[in-house]
């Protein structure tokens, strides 16, 4: 009862967190999902009908959004309520998080850990906290994969069919929210299979979502000509590491990524191993600061020197890369444990995961590494456990106050994801009425940025028919995605500049942070002033 009463704390402080920033902007791929929702308001069953301008020229919504349309249904539910409000579709989306974290609570019991020790771990982390502010598909899809877990856990402790079929349903909702949550069911068919040894009602767990995304395929094949589930695979496979420099690459940005996205893995070195494993763990980040300074960055990932310090960034990716491998080291660590059920469960859990974001994936990103929430608050925990905090001794009182250090860091990364959501909405709403009323206004760039250029007015420019007049203006945010050069037939009238306020960055080219695409940075987040936002006008001559 007492660590009940504590879990209700633990949720008020996340929702202190959370609704403090509960008005931010739309931002990155949030848009695509909001036309999605008022697609389906004007035709519910065509959920992906009409055209987008996402990559600069206009084409069908199918094509572009390579996720099902689960979490866009429940933003149209919302919208057509409370409509397509920044403060009520964040305050829905509090749902996800509170449940993900009474799910990890009770994952872990299941695992037999500390299971309040094991929700802070996992829920005050960037990945978690940053990702639960947006309204993409990722928390939802963690929130049914911890559930479909849960389920899954409690029907093979009793055998009772009912769970099963709640695991299987939460698994089938979960990659209707996004296609990822499907590699939940390898994981159950190795348990299904230790745990029984046999076929059973166990494999109703499994069936369902293969039913659910056979189905699913059906559809679309029927609506768009094709399925969009196997698609969004084939897009990410085009686009993984080719040669010996992108792997290496790729590894090490990984392990970046994986450290920046639970920050405690670097602060709870002592913890990780003895002597000889920490000293290994040493030796191996002395060569990556080696190799990554005499680089200048990595093997086809230089460091940004424009406006940022490169030995600072270079410190920075190797205490991420140490964090990471210091996650790496306490699973490795389970498998000394012995061939039992949850070591191996953990294990594989956490590399399918890792080797699918670093090399199957489109890019390294820290929303591909949110469904390691749970796996590596547990594996943090049991080992924690294991090095004596568990028995209460005083090792605890060096434990919490680093854990808090983790958990305020992860609130200010949530501090500087808002801040520069929040500069593409001041940006649309001044740029254009400024000059919506002297001429068009037509703008390139997406994101956020697009949703609220295009609720002001402005149109997206088509690159391949723009029907542009003299005088009309073009708007360019240099900080986004989708840019081209304009040609001499364009002048520039003004550079206006937006501030982050904040001292981190999240997605600055200059600053080699990249939170939402390692594209933009090998680094999740860095610890450097971001630069203001530049927006260019120009004019047709």
């Amino acid at each position: 009862m007492q660590e009940h009463k504590a879990l209700i704390y633990v949720l008020l402080v996340l929702a202190i967190v959370y609704f403090s920033f509960v008005g931010k902007a739309f931002t990155i791929d949030d848009t695509l999902f909001l036309k999605a929702a008022e697609q389906i308001l004007i035709t519910p069953l065509d959920f992906y009908g009409g055209e987008v301008n996402w990559y600069g020229i206009p084409d069908q919504h199918h094509v572009i959004n390579k996720n099902p349309p689960l979490v866009s249904y429940l933003i149209a539910a919302v919208a057509s309520v409370f409509g397509f409000s920044e403060i009520a579709l964040h305050s829905f989306f509090f749902l996800p998080l509170a449940l993900s974290a009474i799910g990890i609570y009770l994952l872990g019991r299941e695992f037999d850990t500390n299971p309040l020790l094991t929700t802070v771990l996992a829920i005050f982390t960037p990945v978690f906290l940053v990702h639960g502010t947006n309204v993409m598909t990722d928390s939802t899809m963690l929130m049914f994969w911890i559930w479909g877990l849960v389920f899954w856990m409690i029907g093979t402790r009793t055998d009772a069919a009912k769970w099963f079929v709640l695991a299987g349903v939460s698994v089938a909702l979960g990659a209707l929210t996004k296609y990822t949550c499907i590699l939940l069911l390898p994981l159950m068919v190795l348990s299904g299979t230790w745990k029984f040894r046999k076929p059973g009602r166990w494999l109703l767990a499994i069936v369902i979502p293969l039913v659910a995304m056979a189905g699913f395929e059906y559809y679309t094949q029927a609506l768009y000509g094709k399925g969009l589930f196997l698609e969004a695979f084939v897009y990410a496979s085009e686009r993984a590491p080719r040669d010996l420099g992108d792997y290496v690459d790729n590894t090490l940005i990984g392990l970046a990524f994986l450290g920046g996205c639970f920050p405690a893995a670097l602060l709870l070195v002592p913890s990780c191993g003895g002597r000889w494993l920490k000293s290994g763990v040493l030796i191996l980040a002395l060569g990556v600061f080696a190799l990554v300074y005499s680089l200048g960055g990595l093997v086809n990932h230089p460091f940004s020197s424009e406006g940022a310090n490169s030995t600072a960034l270079t410190i920075q990716f190797c205490a991420f890369t140490i964090a990471g491998i210091c996650l790496v080291v306490v699973c490795l660590r389970e498998a000394g444990k012995g061939f039992n059920h949850d070591s191996v469960f953990l294990l594989l859990w956490f590399f399918g995961i890792f080797i699918f974001v670093c090399y199957l994936n489109w890019t390294i990103n820290a929303r591909s590494f949110i469904l390691l929430v749970p796996a590596a608050g547990l594996l943090l925990s049991r080992r924690l456990g294991e090095w004596g905090v568990k028995r209460g001794n005083v090792k605890k009182f060096v434990v919490y106050p680093i854990v808090a250090v983790a958990a305020l860091l992860s609130v200010a990364t949530v501090y500087a994801d808002y801040a520069w959501a929040g500069t593409a909405r001041v940006a649309a709403r001044e740029i254009t009425t400024k000059y919506s009323d002297l001429a068009k206004v037509f703008f390139q760039g997406h994101w956020g940025f697009q949703y609220y250029m295009e609720q002001a007015g402005a149109t997206p420019l088509n690159f391949r028919n723009a029907d542009i007049r003299t005088g009309d203006y073009i708007v360019i945010p240099i900080n986004n995605t989708n840019l081209a050069q304009l040609d001499f037939r364009f002048e520039r009238v003004e550079i206006m500049t937006f501030s982050h306020g904040s001292f981190i960055a999240v997605m600055s080219p200059a600053k080699s942070a990249g939170f939402y695409a390692s594209v933009w940075g090998v680094l999740p987040y860095s610890f450097e002033k971001p630069r203001d936002e530049l927006y260019y006008i120009y004019r047709k001559k």
